[in-house]
C-alpha cells in the first residue's frame, strides 16, 4: 500500500461454510473505509478426488460417527455452501449499501489466491482456523496462501470486529501510511489513534506488553501492524488472546 493511497478493495475468500460473523466482520471494514468489496468462493476440485480414495473419511457432526466421502454428495454440498454464501454476501452488503461481486471459482485454493489479490487489496482472514470436516483442507489452503501473499491483511478473531475503543498501531512515526491509516479508521469510528513504538522483541507477549503501556486500561478495536514488521505467529495469537482484529498494512 502507498503512502496516501487507499486499498482498493476489500478482498474474503473462503471455501465450505462461510462463517457469518467474518463476513459480517468484513463488510463493516469495507464500509469504515468506503472500499470495494468481492468475496471468492472457491471449490477446491482436489476434495473431490479425496472424497474418491476408498479410505476417506470424515466426522459427521452431531451423531459423532465416520462416514465415508462420496464425490456426488460432496459435490452437492459445495454447491449448496457457494449458494448460502453468495446469499449471505448479498444480505451483509447490502445491509451497508456497499459497492461488491460474488464469485464462485473452482481450482486449486493457492493458486486462485495468488490470482485474485491485487497487492492493493486487503485481504481477510481468519485468525484461527474455522472450518471442519471435508472442507478443513481447503480453508487451510487458502489461509496459508492468503498469510504469504503480499498484500494487506485483516487477521479477524472469531468474535469478529471488536467493540468501541482506540485504534492502535505499531509505527516508528506518526508520519507514516500505517498511522495514516490507523487515523482514518479512528476518525470513522469516532475514535482515537495511539502510537505504540515498535520493539526489538517481536514476541506475542512483548507486543502485548506494549499495547499494555501504551493503552493502559482501554481496550483497542483494531491493532494496525506493518507488513514488513509482522512476525504472524506472534500476530496471529494477540488476536486471538485478546480478540481484536488485527491490519497487516502492505508498503
Amino acid at each position: 500500500m502507498s503512502p496516501g493511497v487507499a486499498p482498493l478493495r476489500c478482498v474474503i475468500l473462503d471455501t465450505g461454510d462461510v462463517d457469518r460473523p467474518t463476513l459480517r466482520a468484513a463488510a463493516e471494514f469495507a464500509r469504515l473505509l468506503r472500499l470495494e468489496i468481492l468475496g471468492v468462493f472457491i471449490e477446491d476440485p482436489s476434495l473431490l478426488a479425496l472424497a474418491s480414495l476408498p479410505f476417506a473419511r470424515e466426522l459427521r457432526m452431531p451423531e459423532y460417527g465416520w462416514q465415508a466421502l462420496m464425490p456426488q454428495r460432496l459435490d452437492e454440498e459445495l454447491r449448496v455452501a457457494g449458494l448460502r454464501a453468495r446469499e449471505r454476501f448479498r444480505e451483509e452488503i447490502e445491509l451497508r449499501g456497499l459497492p461488491g461481486r460474488f464469485e464462485v471459482r473452482r481450482g486449486d485454493p493457492a493458486t486462485l489466491t495468488e490470482a485474485v489479490a491485487q497487492p492493493s487489496d486487503v485481504l481477510i482472514v481468519a485468525a484461527e482456523p474455522q472450518a471442519a470436516g471435508a472442507f478443513a483442507p481447503a480453508h487451510a489452503l487458502v489461509r496459508r496462501a492468503a498469510l504469504a501473499s503480499a498484500a494487506s491483511l485483516l487477521l479477524l478473531p472469531q468474535t469478529g470486529m471488536a467493540g468501541p475503543g482506540p485504534v492502535a498501531a505499531v509505527v516508528d512515526s506518526e508520519a507514516g501510511p500505517c498511522f495514516e491509516l490507523a487515523s482514518r479508521i479512528a476518525a470513522a469510528t469516532g475514535e482515537v489513534a495511539i502510537a505504540v513504538p515498535r520493539m526489538d522483541d517481536s514476541s506475542s507477549a512483548a507486543l502485548s506488553a506494549s499495547l499494555a503501556q501504551a493503552l493502559g486500561p482501554r481496550g483497542e478495536r483494531l491493532l494496525v501492524v506493518p507488513r514488513e514488521l509482522a512476525a504472524l505467529d506472534a500476530l496471529l495469537s494477540v488476536a486471538a488472546e485478546r480478540r481484536i482484529p488485527v491490519l497487516l498494512v502492505a508498503d
